[in-house]
């Protein structure tokens, strides 16, 4: 007879894996045991089936969302054991990882519509395959008690569910029905009642009402899209002149009406982790996403989603926050400002967690934010660190990561670290991470920026702190998303708006070497004035002058100039000359700026983050590839000849369109000459795109066309943003590979 001891550690709490386990030991008629542990799940077989035949179907047939990342096996007595059973869960120091949450499964989905179910039309139907995890759990390992479950306590009925290896609810943590679980309720003029909760807010969206709902990570603000008079409060609600709002849409048919979309688009859409998806306009809905040629749409993920949508085809579903705030959780934070009545229910949110956004290029996954459905998954390292570490990123669009026992684990996107509430909200994720994973670091790593509040909170905490230049953590967060080794040669291109550069200047268009466990600078954008500082980043118009100063030596009058009061223009070119309050930058976010500015396409003040480039690329025509000309001199890249045909082009009349689709070829041919040079001085043939200019899919796309053509090895982020949220990913993995080379 065969005994075998079987650890695994993964994502194999929370998806199902204890009951798969149970159900092929019992059909390969094995006896012992399985259980969850604070280090993954530990498994005892004796009996007389291949034990390399179970090992092998543990590994092929795992339930679909979880993750086997090490399985390891000792040999054992047999204890004589006369049958397979779940054990109760150990305690301990955890090193297990959190499952995400997950959507409605189509079993749940046909229960919660089926009038002959006991939970038909219950708003918080799930199995072993679906439902809540991340956003309701306390503390691991992943058990009832320890998440916001434990207050309810299961009927017989779903006892019985729960404890039937072969019913889908088996140890389903949430399971739960009309009896025994959570209720809806619904909150308008101060009255809370239960009755009709959902029924009552579907009226409310037909009436024009504007609609708070209690979801999984927070709440949705939700209303009518095409009722104007709705959609206008709710943007001054949330003091949201232009900024896209999300929709839901009741099924892909419903996106069909609304938006076009390819197969990957599709399967996006549709897969268990329902993120918001941009796709490109198939009608403007006026006022919804103004300026730009794409929504961001998601299909219901939960059954009181599901409840609401089917009565409406479409809604809005914008996150619930004060404006640059993290989303709201409970019915308490401030709902009946943003409002003007409430869907709410009595399961508790033990982490908020935002809605996951993402588009599709060129058949990758580009992340604008990256939140439910995905976080907390980790990435396991190929580098030996024995320091626990805790990197705190940036200062906008923010995250933090962990590293522990070789794997980085990100959190959620958390805001931008200058408002009071976003510290809050990055001080409850870590002390979250801190019980979830038993984490206490002895590591602190942050921006190389002075003035950052993260910079200043690792200052503060007492412990070593590893500073980490801003673009060269947009490098290393590609190099460990990917498992690459820094040691093999590698050309990094990190293009956004803002770091801190090691010079004292504001970089954002750089170049970099890397290779040996060293990367260096090679190239950036010239430096020229960001007049007003960051006011230039609200009023793009600045940079234009910036540009426009150097190309033609003055300013015209063309594009957005010719909107903002002569003196404003002149008092800004007084400050470029003098060098008063204009630091200098080099950044390719300030180059977009200034290009959609000098072709009319930017606000005179912009609404949200990357609105003058987001105009910019929406307006790109695809069915050419001419470009303008640049030039490289040194370790500066000159860009004021593209600036002066730019300026002909717009007084020939040149259609915007066609302006906009060479500006953007022009930077992809940027990347190209730069990666060729590359390949024939140190032979690189590895190139890492990142930074937040990525998030372009227009540029994203030509960029991968010329440097696949030419030969090149490309690494764009896929699992985490190109963007800032990924700056406490590379901070950490910088710092164990500092660490681990002492």
């Amino acid at each position: 007879m065969t005994a075998l001891n079987i650890y695994i550690n993964g994502t194999v709490q929370g998806v199902g894996f204890r009951p798969f386990v149970y159900r092929l030991a019992k059909e390969m008629e094995l006896n012992g045991y399985v259980r969850n542990t604070p280090k993954g799940v530990e498994i005892h077989i004796e009996g007389e089936a291949s034990p390399e035949l179970f090992l092998n179907r543990l590994r092929t047939e795992a339930p679909p969302n979880a993750r086997i990342d090490k399985i390891e096996t000792t040999n054992s007595e047999g204890d004589g054991l006369k049958d397979f059973i779940i054990f109760t869960t150990q305690e301990g120091e955890a090193t297990v990882f959190a499952p995400p949450d997950l959507f409605i499964c189509n079993d749940c989905l046909e229960e919660l519509f089926n009038p002959d179910d006991r939970r038909y039309r219950y708003p918080f139907i799930n199995c072993t395959n679906c439902g809540p995890r991340y956003t309701i759990i306390e503390r691991l390992p992943y058990d009832r008690p320890k998440t916001a479950m434990g207050d309810f306590k299961m009927c017989s009925v779903c006892e019985g569910e729960y404890t039937a290896p072969e019913n889908r609810r088996f140890h389903a943590e949430p399971n739960a029905c009309p009896e025994c679980g959570p209720q809806v309720s619904f909150i308008e003029d101060g009255i809370n009642s239960g009755d009709l909760a959902i029924e009552r807010a579907v009226k409310s969206i037909r009436e024009g009402k504007i609609v708070a709902v209690k979801g999984l990570g927070g709440f949705h603000i939700v209303c009518d899209p095409f009722n104007q008079q709705t959609v206008r409060r709710l943007r001054n609600m949330k003091n949201r002149e232009r900024k896209p709002f999300a929709l839901m849409a009741r099924s892909v048919e419903a996106v069909n009406e609304i938006a076009y979309f390819n197969d990957a688009e599709r399967e996006m859409l549709i897969s268990p982790s329902r993120p918001v998806v941009v796709l490109n306009k198939k009608i403007d809905i006026d006022n919804v996403c103004p300026g730009i040629n794409t929504y961001g749409i998601m299909l219901p993920y939960t059954p009181i989603h599901a409840l609401i949508m089917e009565r409406v085809p479409v809604i809005i579903a914008t996150s619930a926050n004060f404006r640059d705030s993290p989303i709201l959780r409970d019915e308490k934070e401030g709902l009946p400002e943003l409002s003007d009545c409430i869907l709410t229910h009595n399961r508790g949110i033990v982490m908020r967690c935002d809605d996951s956004v993402l588009k599709i290029v060129n058949g990758k996954r580009i992340f604008l934010r990256r939140g439910r459905g995905f976080v907390p998954e980790p990435v396991e390292i190929n580098h030996k660190c024995l320091f626990k570490v805790l990197s705190l990123g940036g200062e906008l669009k923010n995250t933090i990561t962990i590293l522990k026992d070789g794997y980085l684990i990100t959190s959620q996107y958390l805001g931008d670290m200058e408002d009071l509430r976003n510290r809050r909200y990055l001080e409850e994720v870590i002390e979250h991470f801190s019980t979830l994973y038993s984490f206490s670091p002895d590591i602190i790593s942050c921006d190389l920026h002075p003035d950052f509040t993260t910079t200043g909170m690792a200052d503060r905490w007492g412990k070593h702190a590893v500073k980490v230049q801003h673009h060269i953590a947009h490098i290393y967060a590609v190099l460990a998303e990917y498992g690459l080794s820094p040691e093999e040669p590698f050309l990094g291109v990190a293009f956004d708006g803002t770091g801190y550069g090691e010079d004292g200047n504001i970089w954002g268009g750089e170049f970099f070497i890397g290779g040996s466990g060293r990367i260096k600078r090679l190239l950036h954008l010239k430096y020229v004035p960001q007049q007003g500082g960051d006011l230039s980043v609200k009023e793009p118009w600045r940079m234009a002058l910036s540009y426009l100063i150097p190309a033609i030596g003055g300013v015209k009058n063309i594009g957005l100039l010719g909107a903002v009061e002569d003196k404003k223009v002149k008092y800004a070119m007084d400050a470029i000359a003098k060098k008063i309050n204009s630091p200098m930058t080099s950044s390719m976010g300030r180059l977009f700026d200034a290009v959609s500015a000098i072709t009319g396409i930017a606000p005179v003040r912009i609404d949200y983050e990357a609105e003058p480039a987001m105009r910019l690329e929406s307006t790109a025509s695809d069915d050419n590839r001419d470009s303008y000309q640049f030039d490289i001199k040194e370790d500066e890249i000159d860009m004021k000849r593209m600036i002066a045909e730019i300026v002909n082009e717009i007084e020939n009349k040149e259609d915007v369109s066609v302006i906009s689709g060479k500006f953007h070829n022009t930077i992809a041919v940027l990347i190209a000459t730069v990666a060729a040079n590359a390949k024939d001085r140190f032979g690189i043939t590895r190139i890492i795109l990142s930074g937040g200019v990525f998030l372009n899919a227009v540029l994203l796309k030509a960029c991968m066309c010329v440097l696949n053509e030419s030969g090149m090895d490309v690494y764009v982020p896929e699992r985490f943003s190109p963007g800032d949220e990924a700056i406490s990913l590379g901070q950490a993995y910088y710092t164990a590979l500092k660490l681990g080379r002492g």
